[in-house]
């Protein structure tokens, strides 16, 4: 699978050495990159499968082991049109 060859030993690296790490998806638009990050959204349950794209696959990896005494961080971000994202941040308010 593509998670397999491309980012299964970076988020092993970063579970069990502590190591940063960085999936980088990039290409034209309508090459894939969103299928591939995020898998058929329409078919994705609460458990990865065959239509999980790279992200459900890597946060349950990243988080099977649940050693209380071990502190791990995730951002998400999307670079578009020279401007950056953070995907996981929640929007202002008004006012």
């Amino acid at each position: 699978s593509l998670y397999s060859a491309a980012a299964s030993r970076c988020v092993k690296a970063c579970r069990d050495y502590g190591r940063d790490g960085t999936i980088f998806c990039y290409g034209q638009t309508g090459a894939g990159k969103s299928y591939s990050t995020f898998g058929d959204v329409l078919r994705v349950g609460a458990a990865v499968g065959p239509d999980s794209g790279m992200v459900q696959r890597g946060i349950g990896e990243l988080f099977e082991d649940d050693d209380p005494d071990v502190t791990r961080s995730v951002t998400f971000y999307e670079i578009f049109k020279e401007r950056v994202y953070d995907l996981l941040s929640c929007p202002a308010g008004p006012g």
